[in-house]
């Protein structure tokens, strides 16, 4: 959960979980203010990012990531 960081922040860490081919989970609680919140011009920097490089990199919710993180690991178990 960010905590006031910026744009650049969150994208490195999107950047590194894409090299490590993991997954990068960043739960706001609040942008623009609130418990644990990051700048709306962080997250619009983040969002700009995701949405630049939607070709190689899958934005989801989390229920729907892991879904599909069992489906797989069902399918290798058979």
């Amino acid at each position: 959960m960010p905590d006031n960081v910026d744009g650049a922040t969150l994208i490195n860490f999107v950047k590194q979980a894409q090299q490590r081919g993991g997954i990068a989970n960043i739960l706001f609680h609040g942008v623009g203010g609130d418990y644990l919140s990051v700048s709306q011009q962080a997250h619009n920097e983040l969002l700009a990012y995701l949405k630049d490089n939607q070709d190689t990199l899958w934005v989801d919710t989390y229920r729907n990531i892991m879904l599909h993180v069992m489906a797989e690991h069902e399918n290798i178990e058979k």
